[in-house]
């Protein structure tokens, strides 16, 4: 991370991105305890278009906190969705499908679920590019905004469940968040010409246009006023 910062600052150049993701929070019940449950992960469904794609399919990683006889724990662990889309439509879907779940370390256990969103979406894709003599940069959102609701339950594994087999029962219902894809370039020059009011040249990625050729448009803004092409 530090070395990244300080990448940036050398090269007057910075670069971000943020890949399509899902992020949920909910709670979660097992026969031996109650607890929280927070996700985060990678998901082909905060990419594509409902009406392009009914797939669901999500890598990331998972954190639960429990509160047992007055002592919390908590785990962490990795996850990994599939999911297909029964009802979809532009702006809204809902996806059945099924997750599996580990939890490695002291009391290793997995879990594999039967798992429903339900869920709103806003697809979007847009960009933009300006600058000035003295810096400038370019950036894109391409994906889905969306908020929806999820429930899942199923069977988790481990050998200090209260069954004497080792196989409990789990279940969690929550809230979820989508982001698509983020990301842009910002550069600036230190050179001694840049030192007058050009230095303060900024740049926002205004969307894409179209005029009534069809045409896509970029925008931008910096210092010394704006520009088009």
């Amino acid at each position: 991370m530090r070395l990244a910062i300080l990448s940036c600052l050398a090269l007057s150049a910075c670069a971000f991105a943020l890949p399509p993701s899902r992020v949920e929070v909910g709670r979660t019940a097992r026969p031996d305890h109650n607890g929280t449950q927070i996700a985060v992960g990678g998901s082909v469904g905060s990419m594509l278009p409902a009406t392009k794609s009914r797939f669901e399919l999500g890598l990331g990683i998972i954190s639960r906190s429990s509160e047992e006889a007055s002592t919390e724990t908590s785990k962490r662990g990795v996850y990994v969705d599939i999911g297909y889309a029964v009802l979809n439509s532009e702006h809204a879907r809902m996806l059945v499908g099924f997750r599996g779940e580990h939890f490695g370390g002291a009391g290793e256990i997995q879990a594999a679920k039967l798992r429903v969103d339900a869920e709103v979406l806003a697809n979007i894709a847009s960009g933009g590019a300006g600058g000035g003599g003295c810096g400038g940069g370019f950036g894109g959102v391409v994906g889905n905004f969306g908020l929806g609701v999820f429930a899942e339950a199923g069977r988790v594994f481990g050998n200090h469940m209260l069954d004497p087999d080792g196989i409990g029962w789990t279940a969690s219902a929550g809230i979820t968040v989508r982001l698509p894809f983020m990301g842009g370039v910002a550069f600036s020059s230190n050179s001694a010409g840049c030192s007058g009011g050009d230095s303060g040249s900024s740049w926002f990625p205004s969307g894409k246009s179209r005029d009534s050729g069809g045409s896509r448009g970029w925008s931008g803004s910096s210092g010394s006023g704006s520009r088009s092409r």
